[in-house]
Parts: structure tokens; sequence; C-alpha cells
């Protein structure tokens, strides 16, 4: 019985991990793909999402995802990003 439990909650722990990684990592995902929808730059895209103010934890991590993610493409064009916090 004992043993039943600590899976089940395992399994609940992993479940809700993921959830909040997937939750994360699409948000960023959004930022990043409006930015080029609206044939924003990334980082402009990154700057304005600081400026709206949005200081909550999870924006702020998504950002960071979407930051790291686009790493590539904004050191090809030579951009120096000074964050804004």
């Amino acid at each position: 019985m004992m043993m039943m439990m600590m899976i089940l909650m395992m399994t609940m722990m992993m479940m809700m991990m993921h959830y909040i990684y997937s939750s994360f990592v699409s948000e960023g995902q959004r930022i990043y793909y409006a930015a080029t929808i609206q044939k924003h730059d990334i980082l402009t895209e990154y700057i304005r999402i600081h400026l709206l103010g949005l200081k909550n934890f999870r924006r702020r991590l998504c950002v960071r995802l979407c930051w790291f993610k686009t790493k590539e493409v904004l050191l090809k064009k030579r951009y120096i990003l000074y964050e804004t916090e």
C-alpha cells in the first residue's frame, strides 16, 4: 500500500513538472513566432516584453527560454543584449 502511494505521488510530481516545463516552452515559442510573423527582430520583441512591465516569474522565464532559443540568430546579427532589470 505504501509503495503504491509512493509511485502515485512520484508520477503526479513528474506530470506536474512536465506540464510546467511545456507551458514555459510553449510561451517562449509563442514569443519567437510572434516576432518572426510580425517581421520583428527577436531582440525588439524581447525588449518590448520587458518594457510592458511583465514582471511575474513565469513571463520572465519564458522570455529567457525564448532568448536562449534565438541566441544564435542574435549573435549572427551582432546584437549585444543588455538585460533591462
